[in-house]
């Protein structure tokens, strides 16, 4: 459950049109973060 959460999560950072919680996809992808908001 915490691996597909953590994965689902990570998709939402990568499109964040598609997801829901903005700023909760930012804390829980750093990376994605610093890739695509830089």
């Amino acid at each position: 459950e915490g691996e597909l959460y953590i994965g689902v999560r990570s998709i939402g950072c990568l499109m964040p049109i598609f997801n829901n919680c903005y700023a909760e996809a930012l804390k829980a992808c750093p990376v994605c973060n610093r890739t695509v908001f830089h």
